[in-house]
Parts: structure tokens; sequence; C-alpha cells
């Protein structure tokens, strides 16, 4: 599989899980009244847009850099933490853009561990 095809299924799943998640923050919460729905669509959208256009070629960037590192997994799992940084600029997301780092970051592994065994298994 290719490390793109790999990092849009993985971008995917990340992205249905921050759905869930924002649907529990705004939706869930009573404060927030009438208004909690378009608070949940316009950070679901974001986030998805983020996660897409920002997530899928840092991370394809990140897992080359650190193809060559002598623990290439734990490289990547700090640098994607360290890529979740910068959506700080982004008030209503700012805490969260580590913890979607590394959510992506764990999906991809799964995504890369399914699709690997898989791969042995048909040959």
């Amino acid at each position: 599989m290719s490390l793109f095809k790999r990092k849009v299924i993985s971008a995917s799943f990340t992205s249905l899980f921050s759905m869930f998640c924002w649907f529990f923050v705004y939706a869930q919460n009573k404060a927030f009244g009438l208004d909690a729905y378009g608070y949940f669509i316009t950070a679901t959208l974001i986030s998805t847009l983020v996660i897409f256009l920002y997530g899928i070629p840092i991370s394809s960037t990140v897992d080359t850099l650190t193809q060559k590192f002598r623990y290439p997994e734990l490289g990547s799992f700090f640098l994607h933490i360290l890529a979740g940084l910068p959506t700080f600029v982004f008030p209503p997301m700012s805490y969260l853009g580590s913890f979607f780092s590394t959510v992506f970051w764990l999906i991809d592994r799964g995504v890369e561990k399914v699709f690997n065994k898989s791969k042995k298994g048909l040959k």
C-alpha cells in the first residue's frame, strides 16, 4: 500500500474520531444551547480540513524523515506531537492539536500493521 493511500485512510479515521470528540464537547454540553450544533459542525469541518490539508503532508514528511533514525517509531511519535503544536493558533482546537496528532499517529500505525499483515498473508 502506498504511503499516501495509508495516510488518507488514517486521516479519515482520525476525522471520524474528532467528529465524535466534538460531538461530546458541544452537542452534549447544555451551556451552548441551540448554537451547539453550529459549533459542532464548524469544529468538525475545521478539524477535518486541518487533518487532511496539514496532517497528511506533515505526517508523510515525518515518516520519511524518521526512516533513518535509530528508533523510527519513537522519533515519529514525538515529531507528530510537535507537529500538532501549531494548531494553538485556532482557539477552540488549541488544546487538542497534539492530542489529535497523537491519535492520527496511533491510527496510522494500526493501519500500517493491518495492511502489512494482510500483505504477508497474500504472499
